[in-house]
């Protein structure tokens, strides 16, 4: 009878141990998937930020050649009106 309740708890320690390292390795499984996750929309966001960095910055240079463009027009009337030559002063 003793050695049938020792063959008994050592069955049951047997399992405790198989559920233990199931859940072990469930809860490894279910953390790579949650990184992977994270790896993945921070990916995404890099990719939209280097998006509107790239947007930001043609139109930063599309408002530099708005200006200089006006600031070449302005040159041209003031040559024109100037017509007596002399320095133009901006």
């Amino acid at each position: 009878m003793l050695e049938e309740m020792q063959k008994k708890n050592q069955q049951m320690m047997e399992e405790k141990e198989r559920s233990y390292q199931e859940h072990v390795k469930q809860l490894t499984e279910k953390m790579e998937q949650e990184r992977a996750q994270l790896m993945a929309e921070q990916e995404r966001v890099l990719a939209l930020k280097l998006q509107e960095q790239a947007k930001l910055l043609k139109e930063g240079f599309q408002n530099e050649s708005r200006q200089l463009q006006k600031e070449i027009e302005n040159l041209k009337n003031n040559m024109k009106n100037s017509s007596g030559g002399g320095c133009i002063l901006i």
